[in-house]
C-alpha cells in the first residue's frame, strides 16, 4: 500500500467515525443529535495531542498537512465516542485525558497515545456504555446499592431507605433524545466509531511515516548513484525517523544527512583503526576463540 492511499483510506475511516459520534439512535428507532459537549471534548483533546506532537515538526506538504488532519479528526472522533456524553463525568475524564496526553512521553507511543491514556480511554468507552445501558432502561444512576438490614425487612414505608443510589444522572445531562435511546443501535454505532477511528489512527501514522520516507528517499535520488548506496548504508531507511529526518525542509533536510553521513563515517574509521591495532588483532585470531568464549 502506498503512503497516499493509507491517508486516503484514513481520511475516509475518521470522517465516517466522526458521523457515527454525532447520532444517537432513539426509542423510536429514528437518528437523534448527540449534541456538541463530547465533539468539543474530543477536539480540545485532539488538539492537546496535536501541540505534543508538534515539536516533531511540522507537515512539509499537502500530503503531509491531510495525514495530520485525517489523524487529528480520527483522534477527536475516538475520544468524543468514548467519553460520557456530559455531566461531571465529561469533565474529569476531559481533564485526565488532556493531563495525560500533554506528556512529551507520548510522542513515542504508538499512535500518539500513551499507555496511561489508551487504559483511560478503554475504561472510559466501558463506562459510556455503561451509561447508555442505564440510561435506555431509564435507571437514572450509575447503580444501586441494597443497605444492609434495611432491605431485607418487608416494609414499603422503608423502600427509601432501603437502596442507595451511586451516581445519579438525567436524560437531559447525558443529552438523550426524548423518545429515549435504544441501547442496542446505539452501542453498535459507538463500537462500530470507535473501530474505525482506531483503524484511521493507524494508517494515518503509517501514511505519514511512509511519505516522509519517500522524501528522503526521493532527496538522495538526486545525488549519484554510488553516493546514493553508500550513504544509505551507513544510514539505513529504518533508522531515518530516529535520525530526526522526518518533517524537515528540503533544505534542512540535506544538511541534517550530511551531518549524519560525516559523523557515522569518523565513527566508522574510528572502530577500523582500532580493528587494525596488533592487540586486537591477536585476540581476533582463530586460536583465541577459546579465550573469547571465556
Amino acid at each position: 500500500m502506498k503512503a497516499r492511499t493509507a491517508i486516503a483510506l484514513a481520511a475516509l475511516l475518521a470522517s465516517f467515525s466522526a458521523l457515527c459520534g454525532s447520532v444517537w439512535i432513539d426509542g423510536d428507532l429514528a437518528p437523534a443529535g448527540t449534541g456538541y459537549a463530547a465533539l468539543a471534548a474530543g477536539a480540545v483533546v485532539a488538539l492537546t495531542a496535536a501541540i505534543a506532537r508538534g515539536v516533531r515538526g511540522m507537515p512539509q506538504d499537502s500530503l503531509g498537512f491531510a495525514a495530520r488532519a485525517a489523524w487529528f479528526v480520527a483522534l477527536a472522533s475516538f475520544v468524543s465516542l468514548v467519553l460520557a456524553p456530559g455531566g461531571a463525568w465529561l469533565f474529569v475524564e476531559l481533564v485526565l485525558l488532556v493531563v495525560l496526553l500533554a506528556r512529551r512521553a507520548t510522542e513515542r507511543a504508538w499512535l500518539g497515545l500513551g499507555g496511561s491514556a489508551s487504559a483511560v480511554l478503554v475504561v472510559a468507552l466501558a463506562f459510556k456504555l455503561w451509561l447508555l445501558r442505564q440510561g435506555s432502561l431509564q435507571q437514572w444512576q450509575v447503580a444501586q446499592v441494597d443497605v444492609p438490614i434495611l432491605s431485607w425487612l418487608p416494609f414499603e414505608a422503608l423502600a427509601p431507605l432501603q437502596t442507595i443510589d451511586i451516581g445519579r444522572f438525567t436524560a437531559s445531562e447525558l443529552g438523550l433524545p426524548p423518545a429515549g435511546l435504544h441501547f442496542g443501535s446505539s452501542a453498535s454505532l459507538v463500537v462500530l466509531g470507535c473501530t474505525s477511528a482506531v483503524a484511521a489512527l493507524a494508517l494515518a501514522a503509517w501514511g505519514a511515516r511512509e511519505h516522509e520516507d519517500d522524501r528522503v528517499e526521493a532527496l538522495l535520488a538526486t545525488l549519484p548513484p554510488q553516493v546514493a548506496r553508500a550513504v544509505e548504508s551507513v544510514l539505513p531507511e529504518g533508522e531515518w525517523a530516529a535520525a530526526g529526518l522526518h518533517h524537515l525542509p528540503e533544505r534542512k533536510l540535506a544538511r541534517r544527512i550530511e551531518q549524519l553521513v560525516r559523523e557515522r563515517a569518523r565513527g566508522l574509521d574510528r572502530s577500523q583503526r582500532l580493528l587494525q591495532q596488533p592487540e586486537v588483532l591477536r585476540w581476533l585470531a582463530p586460536e583465541h576463540a577459546e579465550d573469547r568464549t571465556t
